[in-house]
């Protein structure tokens, strides 16, 4: 498989995912339970394309999004790094900025070990207010939160624009 994003495609859940040492520069989006083991931290890395994706007409902003009520995904000795498009991204309304390395949403849990997230940010020193490292759970402001869940161990985050961290819902 030459895609982290088709390789999720053909696999079922409860299934192993081994990413070979190299860059997949995609963005993914999970929504069945799996474990994706990669060759080490900086020796797999799912990086930020240089034009986001965009579905039903909506720019997508994350590299890695997680949901799904029941999905728990595991992933281990990897890093996810953008950065987000260059010069764009950063006013409000702007959907073509990088806003977040992994999100995780829609009652979807994610137990992230042994890696990193870098780079997650559109304009430095313009006080941004796009680029989480990873974000979980999403406000909703005319609704219930949006809750998700996490364990992360010995992950390193670093260069982001908003948090480095941020737990909503």
């Amino acid at each position: 498989c030459g895609t982290v994003t088709y390789t999720i495609g053909q696999s079922t859940a409860g299934d192993t995912i081994n990413l070979a040492a190299g860059a997949y520069v995609e963005q993914v989006a999970i929504s069945k339970s799996l474990t994706i083991v990669g060759a080490g931290q900086d020796d797999s890395t799912i990086q930020a394309p240089a034009a986001p994706l965009t579905a039903d007409s909506q720019v997508q902003t994350y590299i890695v999004a997680i949901s799904g009520s029941s999905v728990v995904v595991t992933m281990s000795n990897l890093t996810v790094a953008g950065p987000g498009p260059s010069g764009g991204g950063c006013s409000n309304g702007d959907p073509s900025g990088l806003d977040k390395g992994i999100t995780v949403f829609g009652s979807a849990t994610l137990n992230l070990s042994s890696a990193a997230v870098r780079n997650v940010y559109n304009k430095p020193n313009l006080g941004c207010q796009k680029g989480d490292g990873i974000s979980i759970g999403s406000p909703c402001f005319t609704c219930s939160a949006d809750v998700g869940h996490a364990t992360l161990t010995g992950v390193k985050i670093s260069v982001y624009q908003k948090n480095g961290i941020a737990v909503r819902g």
